[in-house]
């Protein structure tokens, strides 16, 4: 799917939760006490889902043109 970053945000929450999970390549997913976040490339930039450690429910999505990757390095490296 091609879209661009703009058409994305303005989508709403669902859709854009939809077209993460159709056509959004997974790379990596980092948790904490407070969220766990899973990140997708998507055409040419970037989504994070954040979800609920209590209930897995999605709590919000947020789109970059770019990521710093060092705050996923822990789950690059093993968790190290």
């Amino acid at each position: 799917m091609d879209i661009s970053r703009q058409a994305f945000d303005l989508k709403p929450f669902l859709i854009r939760q939809g077209a993460l999970l159709l056509w959004g390549v997974p790379l990596t997913r980092q948790a904490d006490v407070y969220r766990i976040r899973q990140l997708y490339k998507l055409s040419n930039f970037f989504a994070e889902v954040c979800y609920d450690p209590a209930t897995g429910q999605p709590i919000g999505i947020c789109s970059f043109s770019s990521v710093d990757l060092q705050q996923y390095s822990g789950d690059f490296l093993g968790g190290h």
